[in-house]
């Protein structure tokens, strides 16, 4: 898959496909991210290469390895309870990793969920995130808040926000970290 970086918001109205390089440009990021979360037994794309064209102002792509997924978690409409159960367990244990690995996914929602046949999480879209330098429980509270918003937005049932907001207190509330 190759992942094409396009701006959004009302700055990407005027410039689509250009960014200003000032540190790291976003595919090399995202790159980087997915390697650190791979390492970490995080179910994302494996990253294979990025590719930036320009200098001071540059467009960039990221290429990685298709996921032969099923349906993303904001599909779930047909989707019986008990399965969806299993699978927001599965969810809850991704984000987990996230937590103890320092890597904050800004930008995790339902549709950055992809599930495949055998019922295998898969979490994508990391070009937004960051190495978190706080205590573990802030960002275990930043995943809370970004988790139930996203349902929210999204018109989800409750429960999908319940379960992963549960199971992420509580393996997260008795430790000092």
């Amino acid at each position: 898959v190759l992942k094409h970086y396009c701006r959004g918001g009302l700055l990407g109205k005027v410039v689509k496909e250009k960014y200003l390089r000032f540190l790291q440009t976003r595919p090399a990021h995202e790159f980087k991210v997915l390697e650190k979360a791979l390492c970490a037994g995080i179910n994302v794309p494996e990253p294979i290469a990025w590719i930036v064209k320009g200098d001071f102002f540059y467009s960039g792509w990221l290429l990685m390895k298709k996921i032969d997924y099923d349906f993303s978690l904001a599909d779930t409409g047909q989707i019986p309870e008990s399965e969806l159960t299993t699978i927001l367990q599965a969810l809850s244990s991704q984000i987990e990793l996230l937590i103890k690995n320092r890597i904050y996914h800004i930008d995790l929602h339902p549709g950055n969920v992809l599930v495949d046949k055998t019922r295998k999480v898969y979490l994508i879209d990391f070009d937004k995130a960051k190495f978190f330098k706080g205590a573990l429980n802030d960002l275990r509270d930043e995943y809370l808040c970004r988790w139930r918003r996203a349902i929210l937005k999204h018109e989800l049932p409750d429960f999908l926000a319940e379960q992963v907001c549960a199971s992420l207190r509580s393996n997260f509330k008795s430790r000092a970290i």
